[in-house]
């Protein structure tokens, strides 16, 4: 799942490239945009901070999941509107939002789900998976940005979420309420 989710990264990135390429919005447009979405950090870690413990990890997973497709989708196309500042403002924090989320219930998950002895060494391989996630999710995009642009290839990484919640129906665990002792 790590993976799938480092993959995402390609958003954080090629943003600016996208809605600069679409020439929708002006570049104090861009940075006003830019200064408003790093508050979704913040907005993402207290919904995981408050719901985590009362929902459970799973569906907080599900949501970010199922959000950022829509959220990329939001401002891919939206840049090409008139309302392009205010779709892609909003799209944007969201993709953010959604993209902080899941960092940090991926996090809490794999130090939930695996024994203190042998945690350091997940959280070691959760960073691999996701350093390899983003390495040959850049690669890929590279081909699929030349055949197909820059706002599809991203459609077509949100769209690889999804994959997120039949994988974490069928391989995740729930930790609400474990007693993280009795995890071996």
């Amino acid at each position: 799942m790590s993976a799938i989710y480092g993959a995402s990264t390609i958003y954080l990135g090629l943003f600016e490239k996208y809605i600069s390429d679409v020439g929708s919005l002006s570049q104090s447009q861009i940075t006003l945009i830019f200064l408003w979405t790093i508050l979704a950090v913040l907005v993402a870690y207290t919904i995981n901070g408050v719901l985590a413990d009362r929902i459970g990890r799973k569906p907080l997973l599900y949501i970010w999941a199922a959000l950022m497709p829509i959220s990329v989708m939001m401002w891919v196309w939206g840049a090409l509107t008139p309302y392009a500042y205010i779709l892609v403002q909003i799209g944007y924090a969201l993709t953010h939002v959604c993209y902080w989320g899941l960092l940090g219930i991926f996090r809490v998950t794999t130090l939930e789900l695996v024994p203190t002895e042998k945690r350091g060494t997940a959280l070691g391989f959760r960073s691999l998976l996701n350093a390899l996630g983003i390495t040959f999710g850049l690669l890929i995009a590279s081909a699929l940005i030349l055949f197909y642009g820059l706002g599809t290839t991203f459609i077509i990484y949100a769209l690889l979420l999804f994959l997120l919640i039949p994988l974490n129906f069928l391989y995740g665990a729930e930790t609400k309420g474990v007693d993280l002792s009795d995890i071996k």
